[in-house]
């Protein structure tokens, strides 16, 4: 199945090669660091950091998508890796790919 993705989509959170028996990720893992123990690699967001930034919508509502692949195997790539990097290696490796939607919202009084 092909996915439509947003042609605009940032990266506020890029973390790969995460071991099969990983099952939830508890908050506030996602530090400034390359690797995370036990948890996986992390890569460059569109800030140009490592590390996770969350949302801050310029105003109203905005949607956020989390995407998780399933690959056959670790990508050979190290840490710092951005976007375009990991997609890239990922290319026939996919076995599937799991996807969820979020929203965050804010006012004009919350932006002043």
């Amino acid at each position: 199945m092909t996915r439509t993705r947003p042609s605009t989509s940032f990266f506020h959170w890029l973390l790969y090669n995460i071991p099969p028996t990983i099952t939830e990720i508890r908050e506030g893992l996602a530090r400034a660091q390359e690797e995370i123990d036990g948890l996986g690699t992390q890569g460059e967001n569109d800030s140009g950091t490592i590390g996770y930034i969350g949302p801050c919508p310029p105003s109203g509502s905005h949607r956020y998508f989390a995407r998780l692949h399933a690959l056959r195997e670790e990508l050979g790539i190290g840490p710092g890796a951005t976007g375009q990097q990991v997609r890239a290696a990922m290319e026939g490796l996919e076995i599937e790919e799991a996807e969820t939607m979020g929203t965050s919202s804010r006012t004009r009084a919350q932006t002043a």
